[in-house]
């Protein structure tokens, strides 16, 4: 296993995207990144209703090709009734939807907006099983991999139309304890 060099804490990242948030011009833009945060923070916090509040009622588009917790298999799903049961299944065993980020980039469409990071989650490693050798299922680890999503978006109703995401193999697992977890998650 490969050792992940220091990372953003989740504070970090947030006051990051923040700053990216007041020094945006347009407010068209401005708006984006202004629902990108909030449905972001709700994954931070595992604050469901949060996020839900970021999508439509009914329909959505998620699509994930390669990220960590499908590790190379594809997932397209097209309600969001799916998408709350994807957030759930991760908040109920116990992980973070979502974790810090670094050297992140912003572009913007009139679809919506781009966002490009190396990523950052802390995981148990049951959600690797099968998948990574010689991991403890119940072992906590620090998984980084380089990502590109794009969040089609609705200015009008401030909703996340949903997630296509594409993501490399993983930098590295790294075992890490709770204190790890506690000073990453500085919520």
């Amino acid at each position: 296993m490969m050792t992940i060099k220091p990372i953003s804490t989740v504070r970090q990242a947030l006051s990051r995207l923040d700053a990216a948030i007041a020094n945006e011009t347009s407010p068209r833009n401005r708006a984006m990144l202004e629902i990108f945060r909030k449905h972001w923070w709700g994954e931070v916090t595992n604050d469901l209703d949060m996020i839900m509040t970021t999508l439509p009622t009914e329909d959505v588009h998620y699509r994930f090709d390669g990220h960590p917790f499908v590790m190379g298999e594809k997932v397209e799903f097209h309600t969001t009734g799916e998408a709350r049961a994807m957030y759930q299944r991760v908040s109920d065993a116990g992980d973070h939807m979502a974790g810090s980020f670094d050297d992140e980039r912003w572009a913007f469409g009139e679809w919506g907006l781009m966002f490009e990071a190396t990523l950052h989650g802390i995981y148990h490693g049951r959600l690797f099983a099968d998948r990574v050798p010689g991991l403890d299922s119940e072992g906590l680890y620090l998984i980084s991999y380089r990502s590109v999503s794009l969040h089609p978006m609705d200015i009008q109703t401030r909703q996340m139309l949903g997630e296509i995401v594409y993501s490399g193999s993983p930098l590295g697992f790294e075992a890490v304890g709770a204190d790890t977890l506690a000073t990453v998650f500085d919520i």
